[in-house]
């Protein structure tokens, strides 16, 4: 097999774990119509690249993106809450506490909570703007780098980006 073909498998395989995290990897080798052999050889080098980690949950080996599951005390709600905040800001990475709450469609005082928990066992990061106004969440493991972030963070504020916006409309000629 090539390299691209390779990597395209691997790419495959980490884009359904992250949209369905804690798969194993049976649903994993089922949902990709490939044999269970080729995608355990795959998970268990992108585990060694610390590209996905696996947990042990009963009899089943679980996978995730990142550095573990982000689970508490098993309680289901919350384990999905927070993947589904992890997932939100890996996809848009400098986002802050009212933004990722308005997204989620839940309260500001609950996604406080658990970006706070997700923050103290080094799941995300968070960096306060120049002013001190915004924190902006990062996930802690990712290529972002912080030059990267500052330009990120003046970004997504409002007025820039309305004049970003505005810009790429307008055509002088």
């Amino acid at each position: 097999m090539s390299k691209y073909m390779e990597l395209e498998t691997w790419r495959k395989i980490f884009d359904l774990i992250l949209k369905n995290p804690g798969l194993d990897s049976t649903q994993i080798a089922e949902e990709l119509n490939m044999s269970i052999s080729y995608v355990e050889n795959c998970l268990r080098i992108m585990q060694e690249n610390g590209e996905i980690t696996a947990s042990q949950e009963g009899e089943f080996v679980r996978y995730y993106v990142g550095k573990g599951t982000l689970e508490s005390n098993g309680d289901r709600r919350t384990d999905d809450t927070r993947i589904r905040i992890y997932i939100t800001i890996s996809k848009n990475p400098g986002l802050h506490l009212s933004r990722i709450a308005e997204t989620l469609n839940m309260s500001a005082s609950l996604a406080e909570y658990h970006l706070s928990y997700m923050e103290k066992r080094d799941f995300i990061i968070s960096i306060k703007d120049e002013k001190g106004y915004f924190k902006r969440y990062y996930i802690r493991d990712s290529d972002v780098g912080v030059k990267e972030k500052k330009i990120l963070a003046l970004l997504r504020q409002k007025i820039l980006l309305r004049i970003g916006v505005q810009s790429c409309l307008f055509d002088p000629y």
